[in-house]
């Protein structure tokens, strides 16, 4: 598969060639202070330092083989969360892919302290990195980010059709909706249940930031995955079978189940860690 710690991809075939990427990035105006621009939010700590105010910051990488996004979320407190999502190509030898991110750590100064999980091409890559912030440049080691307004990139991180987005509102109004309990003691359980075609089964499952929920499914036919939406309505995993998946943002989370053909019976394995 793809070896992402490195940013350069060899995946799945020796024909493919390497590629290495970079991203870019760059910061939103706070709902609270609409005016607060970019410079205002990049504060000078030291002649080499810099630190974030809280808020949401955005970054972008353009090249001829890289089209990339990030965003970050500063707390109060220095604790982050982020996401990031890239396009790659290399036209040459007719070879392109794509992955996402979840972020979450921690700022302290101009470092940026992360736990970084990528998803590329049904591979989830997990890694400690250290990012460096600097004026409107953000640096993980291998590229470089500039700063954007997110409203320029915010549609990088819609990765589902309009038709994906209305299905999932429809089955998360509509749905069984069942809270998912963890006996005492234990932090996973199985969800044992059969859909009908065209329905859905909807579980809600109260996390907090920062940590992974790992799910499974069996189904007796293997017509049977789910989805992933995240509080906030992102979609963190779309028609999957096995995932980890690491949370963004504290509060529910919606794990929807649906059949790919005929009515499912499925066994669905839920953890958190």
């Amino acid at each position: 598969m793809a070896a992402i710690a490195a940013l350069s991809l060899a995946a799945c075939s020796s024909a493919i060639p390497t590629v290495t990427v970079s991203i870019s990035a760059s910061p939103s105006t706070s709902a609270a202070n609409p005016a607060h621009n970019v410079e205002a939010k990049v504060t000078a700590v030291a002649s080499t330092k810099a630190a974030l105010d809280p808020g949401e910051y955005c970054y972008e990488a353009k090249t001829d083989s890289l089209d990339a996004a990030v965003r970050l979320t500063i707390a109060a407190n220095g604790q982050v969360t982020g996401d990031g999502s890239a396009t790659i190509q290399d036209a040459a030898n007719s070879y392109y892919s794509s992955y996402t991110q979840v972020l979450s750590g921690s700022l302290n100064g101009d470092e940026l302290a992360l736990e970084v999980s990528t998803q590329i091409e049904g591979d989830v890559q997990n890694a400690n990195e250290t990012w460096t912030l600097d004026g409107d440049r953000l640096t993980n080691g291998r590229q470089t980010f500039s700063l954007v307004e997110c409203a320029a990139v915010n549609d990088r991180f819609a990765d589902i059709t309009a038709t994906d987005v209305e299905d999932l509102e429809l089955a998360s109004t509509h749905g069984s909706g069942k809270r998912v309990e963890f006996a005492p003691g234990t932090s996973s359980t199985v969800v044992s249940h059969a859909v009908v075609r065209g329905d859905r089964d909807v579980y809600l499952l109260g996390a907090a930031a920062g940590q992974v929920m790992v799910l499974s499914i069996t189904a007796v036919e293997n017509n049977a995955v789910f989805d992933v939406v995240a509080p906030n309505g992102k979609v963190l995993a779309q028609e999957s079978t096995e995932q980890e998946v690491r949370l963004p943002n504290a509060g529910d989370y919606q794990v929807i189940v649906g059949g790919t053909r005929g009515n499912a019976s499925y066994d669905l394995t839920i953890a958190i860690r």
